[in-house]
């Protein structure tokens, strides 16, 4: 089901999208799904995630396969060999 919203612009913001009107043929409503499309989009890719993956930090490091079940003990073996 569609949802309407009703928004407020200045005036220039108004300029701004009648322009846009008239340089795509877009009705209103299609330029402001477009809008936020890119706007979620930008926003995702600017979450910690996808940044972590693209600098190869994620898979980075070796270590037993089961570290995170039983680091505690790892510390503790790490930290006796060393003492």
């Amino acid at each position: 089901m569609a949802k309407r919203i009703n928004a407020r612009i200045d005036d220039e913001l108004a300029e701004k999208l009648a322009e846009v009107e008239r340089l795509t043929g877009h009705g209103t409503s299609k330029i402001i799904k477009l809008a936020l499309d890119a706007y979620i989009e930008r926003l995702r890719a600017t979450t910690a995630a996808p940044k972590l993956g693209l600098a190869d930090f994620v898979g980075c490091a070796d270590g037993d396969i089961d570290l995170s079940a039983r680091y505690k003990e790892a510390l503790s073996d790490s930290w006796n060999a060393k003492t």
